[in-house]
């Protein structure tokens, strides 16, 4: 009895400490992943951009703009860190490009709040629109880089499949 107790209790350690871990994602769910956050992240730049058109630029209409720019970036880097490295050969790599993009996106939403920081009038904020659709457009490059990167990975591999083949990165797709 005690034996059988014991096993039990050893058995149920080990189930719970698999528990606790995940497992790493497929190449598909990754690549979905990947794709969901960045399209997720170009759609709010995009809505943030577009709020400053149509004679829209005032000194609160472009913080507001550089403050959803900053919630959207912070969500698109936790979304990526939370996919993890994807479970492929090539996987090192993959998280490698994603992991520079995180920071280059960081890097350019920090300078559009830097810029936000300086406007104190309408004309400055008018400039201001200039150097943040300047850095939005370096960005949308940046991002189309690192998924030409992330598709182009060990040719015919299960992750350059996936990137192929994954609905949510169709639009990146259709950009190349």
């Amino acid at each position: 009895m005690r034996l059988g107790l014991a096993g039990l209790l050893v058995s149920l350690v080990v189930l719970a400490v698999g528990c606790g871990k995940s497992k790493p994602p497929t190449a598909k769910d990754w690549a979905n992943g990947v794709c969901s956050a960045l399209s997720t992240w170009t759609t709010s730049m995009t809505s943030a951009a577009d709020s400053l058109k149509g004679g829209n630029v005032t000194r609160d209409s472009v913080k507001n703009a550089a403050e959803d720019a900053k919630s959207a970036t912070a969500k698109l880097t936790s979304d990526l860190k939370k996919l993890g490295k994807p479970n492929t050969s090539s996987g090192s790599q993959a998280q490698q490009t994603v992991d520079q993009l995180s920071s280059q996106v960081s890097e350019g939403v920090d300078s559009i709040q830097t810029t936000v920081k300086n406007v104190s009038s309408v004309s400055s904020a008018i400039d201001a629109v200039t150097t943040v659709s300047s850095t939005l457009k370096t960005l949308k490059n940046d991002i189309t880089a690192a998924y030409n990167t992330l598709s182009k990975l060990d040719p015919g591999s299960e992750l350059q499949q996936a990137f192929k083949s994954a609905p949510d990165c169709a639009s990146f797709r259709s950009s190349q």
